[in-house]
């Protein structure tokens, strides 16, 4: 194969592979916006399982073509005259990724040492596997708010009885809602975020000092990230975590009990 054929094969390649990353970015957040809406089931675990061994074939593959790309510009010492033939070939960088842009121009004359991509893959691969029952950083300002505006536009188009959006048609409401807010009530928003972050931290801090002195950490319910809100919504709101409904089914079970009568 020619060089100038070896080129215009790895382009090809190159531009599959965005548009591959575009309908891998759409369809992430179709998955976030579908995983706000469901519950804890066993069929809800299976699938993060299934989607969390894709992703490791992904981190994997992404890695290795990390590793080599790194090993070819360390090896790119050698200069070579090019046949003249040749010189006419040229990429327009601005039609493709930021990786093909990146990569080297020229080829190596030495030999490729596989054995050290090898390695540097393999330490890639040691990565620290999070303790499930650590505590969790609250959702971000926006995430905070798409999760408030999901629930109470599904809300307000079921008491209307229209039919219900779909994740993009949601996802390009709440943005827009975001951005007519008002200044002062995203303040509101990031003020909730920047209390319920110190409680995190604080929470953090307990965490690593009883993992230090080698307490028992685990924890008997879900552990999901917190959705900061402000005060004024907390009293109306109807987005919950696990332990807040968990909570509840409790406290309710607890009244049912009272409520009856002595026999």
């Amino acid at each position: 194969m020619s060089l100038k054929s070896a080129k215009d094969s790895l382009v090809s390649a190159l531009f599959e592979l965005s548009k591959a990353a575009n309908d891998a970015s759409s369809a992430t957040i179709d998955f976030y916006n579908a995983s706000l809406l469901t519950g804890s089931t066993n069929q809800d675990t299976e699938i993060f399982n299934n989607l969390s061994q894709s992703l490791k074939l992904l981190t994997n593959a992404v890695n290795s073509v990390h590793a080599t790309s790194n090993q070819i510009q360390a090896h790119n010492q050698v200069n070579f005259a090019l046949d003249p033939a040749l010189t006419d070939i040229s990429i327009n960088n601005s039609q493709f990724p930021v990786a093909v842009q990146q990569l080297p121009t020229q080829a190596s004359q030495q030999p490729f040492p596989h054995h050290q991509i090898s390695q540097q893959v393999e330490q890639q691969k040691k990565k620290v596997e999070k303790d499930p029952n650590a505590p969790k950083k609250p959702l971000t300002v926006f995430f905070a708010y798409s999760a408030w505006a999901r629930q109470s536009l599904r809300d307000d188009r079921l008491a209307k009885g229209l039919p219900s959006l779909s994740s993009t048609e949601i996802t390009q409401e709440i943005s827009k809602k975001w951005n007519e807010l008002p200044e002062t009530e995203k303040d509101l928003w990031k003020q909730a975020y920047d209390n319920e972050l110190k409680l995190y931290q604080i929470e953090k801090a307990r965490y690593l000092e009883a993992k230090k002195l080698g307490h028992d950490v685990t924890r008997s319910g879900p552990n999901n990230a917190p959705v900061p809100l402000p005060d004024f919504l907390k009293s109306s709101s109807k987005v919950d975590s696990a332990d807040d409904k968990k909570d509840k089914k409790k406290k309710s079970t607890k009244k049912r009990k009272t409520d009856l009568p002595d026999f």
